[in-house]
């Protein structure tokens, strides 16, 4: 009896612990893909700063090219670049040292005394060296090496040491010396300075097979190291790249291998700089073709480098060999790059998803279940036609597979697809690029089969994604890691680009910390077999549980429990999208082509359209240098460099008329551009009405071309002063070029007689007549102190285009139809009756149209009254226009915000009317006594006026202590994102509404969330639609700050604004939705025993009959009491998952202890 009893208590444990194990793996929870293998993509890396200056092109080369090299975690640049302002490239003089270079520089400072040492290697015989005493481009001091003969050049042969001081660049502190030069075949080599206040000492040794001299190969003392000794450090490079093109060498440039600090020269390191800790590990993969032979020229061997300034990995080589005859279209192969971290190549089921560009029509790939060299599944994009060629990639998307055969064995090519009609090919160009996004599924059918989907979600947002599918059933490749490859991409760009890149890869999405590869359970992969759904899983096994145990009553109600809390999440992080996402990424081609940093006035360019009256718009008050007296110009001179917006889709003919729209808050510039090549080549038509002064854009209308950078005056201006272009009517600007005959009419106000400003023949029209067109600005925003204008700058309402001048209009660009969504403007009023009476405080929102984002900066406020102190403060808002999201009730609203000023950013939901809306308001500035300003950091208000009259203002929440403050700027202007989810949702009985708001402070470092919730029971707002609004944050003039921008949560612009609130989940056992879990609940399940109804009537587990199920979720729930009563802040919700294992855990325990 007593062996029976432990035998049947055994069986009764080994029950409980089955399901208690496979209730615990079937949670909610696993419905979130594991990330298997990491971002590789870093924006920051141990404090090293690109210092160049983007608003000067290079005199050679590229922009700067820093990155570390993943084939050898060396820190690489290599672009053959050189800064403006090097010997004869810049009238300098042979020999003369006076070279600008590229500079990366440590944010870490030395005392005044210490020792730097740098090991480098080279494959280029141009400049290299050592920075050290920096305190920024202007001032510092060099130590500079090079093996290449001087002959016109600047940088000088061998060894030298240089300062620079107020950007006054003085060689030869000591003299040039060439007893060590470095060789240029990657040979590590040392390059010390040693510095002791205004003394230093320079050595020079080859590490392997070497030692360090006794004796300084240079050593000498400068006055100014004494005061600028202690500074920052770091490296330099120009001209660096490859020695030749003949092949033996690697496109490696210049490597820092590694940099130690001995602050004190005391024989301790301080800090010892090395570059190959990075996220993923990575090596080279070597391919192999069908006749087992490998890429022999060097150069093409790749140069994957990872910019951690930019957050890409680039491969700029060109490398390639063509496929042979023997497997056509298939075996070619380039270089290529593979995940190398420890277990890699044991993932099977994955997702792998990446961004990629490229600037050749031929080129980028990804790699995966990569096992070695010669095994892998290879996925390529071409966009050059195949034609007859069975040498090159197919055009489209194909898929081949390389197997290995053996030691010394040529490896077997196959391809699996390829497309016969070409859907998808993506947008190459020099310097017109378009990136695009990659998801490759790779998915087992047991072992006999692995399947490949391909999705490439369309650039433009205007279609499906494109689809792709491929099953091998031929010995398939079942584990591997992933990489990257590069088939003959290589830069296009004839003058210098910002990457000289042939194929880039970033992040997901342009988010530069989304995982490269997840795991892949979830859905159904073409050709395999769905899995199902946690939720259904547990039901499956609840019911499968309760047929095998038909008489344990307890188990079955343990089971049943379970299934409850998993069937209603199943599914759930697939909220179904209810608003789309309002944020672009570019429009019909329009484009700004400025690139550098460096402006005058206010800010950077801000172009946008108008949510008030659908025009283009830009607001910076800013414009580039040599401008009129702010760069060395005189009055009307019309030297001057505005903003320019060019739409690059189109191009006129050599015979065309133009027909612009424009109007003006501001009396400065704007106007009309044409016949567009480049920044440097174009024509425009000016008009401003502010008087000359001292200013270089001539008052009334003028008529320049910029011809090779040199701006001359066409026709003299004509300095009538035009009024209106302060008061916002528009007026029209026409421009009638046929050959080199250029006809001006204008400005005329709309229906007015237009008058010729000039007719007469230009003779580069020639060659510049055919070109692209656009918009220009010059410190517009709005007329300086009248806060009666809105502050809406320089704006183009239309631009008509007439090819061939017959009449008809080819191209129309309007702006109307520039947002996915509708919106207007809402317009608060306080509880004293009170509006923003100012025009300028009405908001300046405009969708961004080249920064993805949406944007006021008007700095828009009334104070907070008495009647509801820290409550009914006004600012300006926008809201979605469109009659169905009025009936919008339980839903998720989620975006990313920044702001450059300390007060402004919110959101708003449920928004009924312009008096009816609950807002949330983040604050950084402090609240202190007043009574005036909105609370610091996170708060809910509640405008209610359903009542009429004016609104009841209500706070409904705010922080009470260590209250969340976001980042707002820099010294430099740079503003820092957060990502916000605020969900509001009814309870069933409609009594109340719950706002829950959720913050993720720093989305790049992925920091801990900021979650608070609160209950309104008092006449919620039960439906509405959402908007965006700002309190007082302003444009502060840092080049960068924008006051508010609103963007795609979690930095994806396709992000859909809001979704349903379905993953919100309820309490377990809460019937009437207040947060408790009490008698109330309880008593309202005793109620409707037996009967039916919903979860207000105790159906808990949706089956519509309340009975001992619903009974025992309750039970196991019992006491739970909400922490976001009194509108205190709320601790976190338990997940539903977590309630269900401690529901299964506690009924568990039971059920054993009482069998037992």
């Amino acid at each position: 009896m007593v062996a029976q009893r432990t035998a049947e208590c055994s069986r009764r444990w080994g029950w409980s612990v089955f399901f208690l194990a496979a209730t615990l793996a079937i949670l909610p929870g696993a419905a979130f893909a594991q990330t298997l293998i990491d971002s590789p993509f870093l924006t920051s890396y141990d404090g090293w700063t690109n210092t160049y200056d983007y608003s000067f092109a290079p005199q050679q080369g590229s922009y700067p090219s820093w990155g570390v090299l993943l084939e050898k975690g060396t820190l690489m640049e290599n672009s053959d670049g050189i800064a403006v302002r090097g010997g004869t490239y810049d009238a300098g003089v042979e020999n003369n040292g006076a070279y600008k270079p590229y500079m990366m520089v440590n944010s870490a400072t030395t005392s005044s005394t210490y020792t730097l040492t740098g090991t480098y290697s080279s494959w280029d015989d141009d400049g290299l060296g050592i920075i050290f005493g920096y305190q920024d481009n202007d001032n510092y001091f060099r130590l500079g090496l090079r093996r290449q003969a001087t002959g016109a050049y600047g940088f000088n042969q061998g060894l030298h040491v240089s300062k620079v001081v107020n950007g006054v660049i003085t060689p030869f502190l000591a003299g040039p010396s060439t007893s060590f030069v470095n060789l240029m075949n990657d040979t590590p080599f040392s390059l010390e300075v040693n510095v002791d206040g205004g003394q230093f000492e320079v050595y020079a040794w080859r590490p392997e097979g070497g030692r360090k001299p006794s004796t300084p190969q240079i050593s000498g003392f400068d006055a100014d190291l004494a005061t600028m000794g202690a500074g920052q450090y770091g490296t330099m490079s120009w001209g660096n790249k490859y020695y030749s093109d003949a092949g033996a060498y690697r496109a490696w440039g210049v490597q820092l291998h590694s940099m130690t600090v001995d602050n004190g020269s005391n024989g301790t390191i301080d800090k010892n700089h090395a570059f190959d800790s990075l996220p993923v590990t990575w090596r080279k993969l070597s391919m192999t073709n069908s006749l087992n032979l490998q890429e022999t020229h060097l150069v093409q061997q790749g140069n994957f480098q990872l910019d951690f300034t930019q957050g890409v990995i680039q491969d700029n080589t060109n490398g390639y060999e063509w496929a042979t005859s023997a497997t056509p279209n298939t075996d070619f192969i380039g270089p290529a790059v593979v995940v190398n971290t420890p277990g890699a190549e044991n993932i099977g089921n994955m997702e792998m998803k990446v961004r990629i560009e490229c600037e050749d029509n031929e080129g980028p790939g990804l790699l995966v279940r990569v096992q070695d060299d010669k095994t892998f599944y290879r996925i390529n994009f071409a966009t050059e036609a195949t034609g007859s060629s069975v040498s090159r990639a197919r055009q489209g998307l194909s898929i081949q597979k390389c197997l290995d055969n053996g030691e010394g064995v040529a490896p077997t090519w196959t391809q699996l697809f390829y497309e016969t009609t070409p859907q998808f090919l993506y947008k190459g160009g020099a310097g017109t690029s378009v990136p695009f996004d990659v998801i490759v599924r790779v998915v087992n059918n047991g072992t006999t089969s692995t399947t490949i989907q391909v999705e490439v979600p369309d650039p433009d947002g205007l279609s499906d994604p494109y689809m792709y599918t491929a099953t091998d059933y031929s010995n398939p490749l079942l584990t591997g890691t992933v990489g990257f490859t590069n088939w003959g991409g290589a830069p296009l760009s004839a003058t210098p680009v910002l990457y000289p890149a042939g194929v880039l890869w970033s992040g997901f999405g342009g988010d530069p910390n989304a995982p490269l590869v997840v795991a892949y359970s979830l859905g159904e992969a073409a050709g395999g077999v769905p899995v199902p759904e946690p939720g259904t899983v547990a039901m499956l096994l609840g019911a499968a549980a309760a047929l095998v145990m038909v008489r344990r009553r307890r188990m079955i109600v343990l089971l049943l429990a379970a299934w409850c809390f998993a069937v209603p999440m199943a599914g759930a992080t697939e909220a179904a999208t209810l608003v789309g996402s309002p944020f672009i990424t570019g429009y019909d081609g329009w484009t700004d082509p400025y690139t550098g940093t460096l402006w005058v006035g206010d800010s950077l360019p801000m172009w946008g359209v108008l949510v008030s009256n659908n025009a283009l718009c830009e607001v910076s008050n800013g414009s580039q240098t040599n401008g009129g007296t702010y760069d060395g110009g005189s009055a009307g001179d019309s030297q001057y460099k505005p903003w320019l917006l060019v739409n690059t889709n189109y191009t006129t003919p050599s015979k065309y008329t133009l027909t612009g729209t424009l109007s003006a808050t501001d009396d400065d510039g704007l106007g009309l551009v044409f016949g567009y090549q480049d920044s440097n080549n174009y024509f425009r038509i000016g008009m401003r009405s502010q008087t000359n002064a001292n200013h270089g854009f001539a008052t009334g209308i003028s008529l320049d071309k910029v011809v090779n950078g040199v701006i001359t005056q066409v026709a003299y201006p004509d300095s009538v002063n035009f009024s209106y272009l302060t008061d916002n009517t528009p007026f029209q600007l026409k421009v009638e070029v046929d050959g080199t005959i250029c006809k001006v009419t204008g400005p005329s106000l709309l229906g007015g007689i237009p008058t010729t400003y000039f007719n007469g023949s230009i003779g580069e029209l020639a060659t510049m007549g055919q070109g692209h067109y656009g918009m220009m600005s010059w410190l517009s925003r709005f007329d300086t102190g009248d806060a009666t204008k809105r502050p809406f700058g320089a704006q183009l309402h239309s631009l008509a285009v007439d090819n061939n001048s017959d009449g008809s209009i080819d191209k129309n660009h309007t702006f109307e139809n520039v947002s996915p969504l509708p919106w207007r403007e809402l317009y608060m009023t306080n509880a004293a009756g009170v509006q923003n009476a100012l025009e300028y405080d009405k908001g300046n929102f405009r969708i961004e149209l080249t920064k993805q984002g949406i944007v006021d900066d008007t700095n828009p406020y009334v104070n907070a009254t008495t009647t509801a102190p820290n409550a009914d403060f006004l600012g300006a808002a926008i809201v979605i226009d469109d009659a169905a999201t009025l009936s919008l009730s339980d839903y998720q609203m989620q975006v990313r915000m920044e702001c450059g000023d300390d007060e402004g950013p919110g959101l708003l939901v449920r928004v009924q009317d312009d008096n009816t809306f609950y807002r949330i308001n983040f604050t950084a500035e402090a609240t202190g006594t007043g009574e005036a300003r909105p609370p610091q950091g996170m708060s809910i208000q509640k405008c209610d006026g359903r009542a009429g009259g004016n609104p009841v203002w209500t706070e409904l929440f705010r922080e009470t202590s260590d209250p969340f403050i976001y980042t707002n700027h820099t010294a430099h202007g740079e503003t820092f994102p957060f990502d916000v989810k605020v969900s509001v949702t009814n309870n069933p009985a409609d009594t109340a509404a719950t706002i829950r708001v959720e913050v993720i402070d720093d989305p790049e470092e992925l920091a801990t969330s900021h979650v608070w919730e609160v209950v309104d029971s008092v006449d919620p707002i039960l439906t509405g639609t959402v908007g965006l609004t700002n309190w007082a944050a302003g444009n502060l003039g840092f080049g960068r700050s924008i006051g508010v921008r609103w963007s795609g949560y979690g930095g994806d612009v396709s992000a859909p604004l809001v979704v349903e609130a379905t993953a919100i989940a309820k309490i377990p056992g809460d019937a009437n939705g207040d947060g408790n879990v009490d008698d109330a609940d309880a008593k309202a399940l005793a109620l409707n025993w037996g009967g039916t109804g919903g979860w207000a009537q105790g159906d808990f587990n949706y089956d519509n009959t309340i009975d001992a199920r619903d009974a025992a979720i309750l039970a196991a729930n019992f006491g739970y009491v909400s922490p976001v009563l009194g509108g205190q802040e709320a601790t976190a919700v338990p997940e539903p998952g977590s309630l269900a294992l401690l529901v299964t855990v506690a009924a568990t325990l039971i059920a054993m202890r009482r069998r037992a």
